[in-house]
């Protein structure tokens, strides 16, 4: 019995190890005041960090405009529910929030 939990843990874990998400667009934002990060995945699921906290949920595009649906309900005056992607820029900013913010692009190879 000791040998079947331990082979069913240990391909778990190989399953865990391997079954990675793939980032289709990423960005992110440094400063002293605060920072930023914003990810796309193939699987259509989002991750997004603010200086406090972080949220996921899925996503659409439609043209440059990524439509955000989070898991949780969330305060609309803080967290955006779409992004515009700048790819002449290299930015991804926030549309419809009080302050919007510009992301700077690590990579960008979204082709939808």
């Amino acid at each position: 019995m000791k040998k079947l939990v331990s082979l069913l843990f240990l391909a778990l874990f190989v399953y865990s190890c391997t079954n990675e998400k793939k980032p289709v667009l990423s960005a992110f934002s440094d400063s002293f005041s605060d920072s930023w990060s914003f990810k796309l995945f193939e699987d259509e699921t989002f991750y997004i960090f603010l200086p406090d906290s972080s949220r996921e949920g899925v996503y659409e595009t439609i043209g440059d405009t990524v439509f955000l649906k989070y898991h949780k309900k969330v305060n609309d005056q803080i967290w955006p529910s779409k992004m515009l992607i700048d790819r002449a820029n290299k930015k991804v900013k926030t549309i419809g929030l009080p302050k919007d913010i510009e992301i700077e692009l690590q990579n960008c190879c979204i082709q939808k």
